[in-house]
């Protein structure tokens, strides 16, 4: 009898505890939970000032969003959206129609004078008709023909770069030629700055996630 007593209370200190064991166990796996859920959202903590309502914004955010939003509007009017996070099937669907005009423009640097470039209308038409039926939700990216939109976003950033970089020569030259400086001088600290800034910018985004 007191082999079963001893049985018996070993049973019940094993029911006490397994609460506590449970409560444990629990409280460990919502840490590990939250931990996840922080590090998805790290990536997007530097937009949560975008996020914000315009009362709640300071009035240097309230600048930097007038100034970024044409800068914005440009970029989703004339590039397609080749990032999954932020994919929108409406710009995708309505890209050729300015995209491609303004591409050609800045690459003959010059607005097409003859008949010739209407041809893109039977281009945009297919394009638009092809994604309208291929991406059925609006947020939901394509799995395998996402290659499409991201080899054709990275053709128009090639040429905005490309267009940049011109308008930017021709601004130095014009300092060079005010400030009488010679080229050689304004060249190479245009390369120091092209050197330094991409890491300093990058450096900063990481700091800003926590992860510098």
């Amino acid at each position: 009898m007191k082999v079963r007593r001893g049985s018996h209370s070993g049973s019940d200190d094993d029911d006490s505890k397994s609460p506590e064991k449970k409560k444990i166990l629990k409280h460990h796996e919502d840490k590990v939970k939250k931990a996840e859920e922080e590090e998805g959202e790290g990536s997007d903590s530097d937009d949560e000032s975008e996020e914000k309502p315009w009362n709640e914004k300071g009035w240097k955010d309230k600048i930097y969003w007038v100034l970024n939003l044409p800068l914005v509007w440009i970029r989703k009017v004339t590039i397609p959206p080749a990032d999954k996070k932020d994919f929108d099937n409406y710009y995708v669907i309505g890209w050729p129609w300015l995209g491609i005009p303004v591409n050609v423009c800045l690459v003959l640097k010059s607005v097409p004078t003859t008949t010739w470039w209407v041809l893109y209308i039977p281009i945009a038409m297919v394009w638009s008709g092809f994604w309208y039926k291929w991406i059925p939700e609006r947020h939901v990216p394509p799995k395998r023909s996402f290659i499409i939109i991201s080899v054709v976003s990275m053709i128009c950033g090639f040429i905005w770069t490309n267009f940049i970089i011109i308008i930017l020569v021709d601004c130095i030259t014009a300092v060079g030629i005010i400030t009488k400086l010679s080229a050689t001088y304004l060249a190479l600290t245009i390369i120091a700055v092209g050197n330094a800034l991409p890491d300093a910018i990058i450096t900063v985004a990481l700091a800003k996630k926590g992860k510098a």
